[in-house]
């Protein structure tokens, strides 16, 4: 059995076919698509990122978050002046003011 060989001195058995021209051609554009893809999420992250910290840092979110506090603070302060106000009444007319004139 012979063993073939291979003739050195012809330059056809080193050049690239047309499908290996295609094959990086594919390659190289699957390479482009995939850094064009990376770099295009980088920048919307970036993107939102920026607009987010504009939005959340700016003077009107810093003016809403102080107006909700204040609300909030304002009907915890009505709740205990009610409270307070509807004991002042129990006290002043109803069987409480008497128990207390009574120990006094």
């Amino acid at each position: 059995m012979a063993i073939p060989t291979l003739d050195l001195n012809s330059g056809s058995a080193f050049r690239p076919t047309y499908q290996d021209y295609l094959s990086r051609s594919r390659q190289s554009e699957h390479d482009n698509r995939a850094k064009w893809a990376e770099a295009a999420k980088y920048f919307h992250n970036n993107q939102v990122t920026c607009i987010k910290n504009n939005q959340w840092g700016s003077e009107n979110t810093f003016q809403h978050s102080l107006d909700t506090f204040a609300a909030a603070q304002y009907e915890d302060m009505q709740k205990v002046l009610v409270s307070l106000y509807l004991l002042y009444i129990l006290m002043c007319h109803g069987s409480i003011a008497q128990s207390v004139r009574a120990s006094c």
